[in-house]
């Protein structure tokens, strides 16, 4: 497993990711995406465990090959966060991901960080993910231990 041993390597990384083409491709109608900030809007059906925080930000992901049938590059990928909560992150992706597939997530910016405590790299599992048009793909990811 990848772990970041000291503030020096999780900078160095984080500008290794931040420096790498990014090919996410967010829909016009999206242009806003990044002013939006503080507590996720809530209805009344919302059964979610923990309340999210709209924290749009640039992240690192690494994919790894999780099933056999599904070879991935084993690299860190640039990301959008989308919202964050205790159990889990929504991000936006230029890559189809599948439930089930383990990877890890890395939190560039500080509010990430301070919302979980410190915890700058996250092993992360996708619970679901929609196309929402090409090289744009919304997901869920629950953080997990290993």
């Amino acid at each position: 497993m990848l772990d970041i041993q000291n503030e020096n390597e999780r900078q160095r990384l984080a500008t290794a990711i931040a420096g790498l083409p990014c090919k996410i491709e967010l829909p016009s109608s999206w242009r806003d995406f990044f002013e939006d900030s503080g507590p996720a809007a809530v209805d009344g059906s919302d059964a979610r465990q923990f309340p999210r925080w709209n924290n749009r930000a640039l992240a690192g992901l690494l994919a790894c090959s999780t099933f056999s049938g599904l070879p991935r590059d084993e690299a860190w990928h640039p990301i959008y966060v989308k919202d964050i909560s205790r159990g889990g992150v929504a991000i936006i992706h230029s890559e189809q991901l599948y439930p089930l597939e383990q990877m890890r997530l890395l939190f560039i910016d500080d509010v990430s960080s301070r919302l979980l405590q410190d915890f700058y790299l996250r092993a992360v599992e996708v619970v679901w993910c929609r196309r929402v048009q090409a090289n744009c793909y919304e997901a869920g990811l629950r953080f997990v231990t290993v």
